[in-house]
């Protein structure tokens, strides 16, 4: 079971790697890098939920879903229609499609 301050390492650890993913995509447009990062985060945070976690870790995961899910959600369609004749971009969308969800 994680405590808050092990859910705050791993935020802080998220909010460290974001960037770094951005940089290995440097080629890729600044739409496309929120729409990964998020996606990314969104799949992080998924992975961190548990059942058995105190309330108030669940709700600190939750509210990190909320947010990293939502964006990524509401860039999908736009990306999508933008983009989708771009092979690069397609196959990255591919890759998070539980976004549309």
């Amino acid at each position: 079971m994680l405590d808050r301050q092990s859910i705050k390492a791993m935020f802080a650890a998220c909010l460290i790697l974001i960037p770094a993913a951005a940089i290995a995509g440097a080629n890729m447009s600044k739409d496309v890098q929120t729409f990964k990062e998020n996606a990314e985060a969104c799949e992080h945070f998924a992975g961190e939920w548990d059942p058995d976690l105190p309330d108030e870790n669940k709700r600190e995961i939750q509210a990190g879903i909320d947010d990293a899910c939502g964006k990524a959600k509401a860039l999908y369609p736009a990306l999508a229609k933008k983009w989708g004749q771009d092979k690069d971009v397609k196959k990255l969308l591919q890759q998070y499609s539980f976004v549309r969800q």
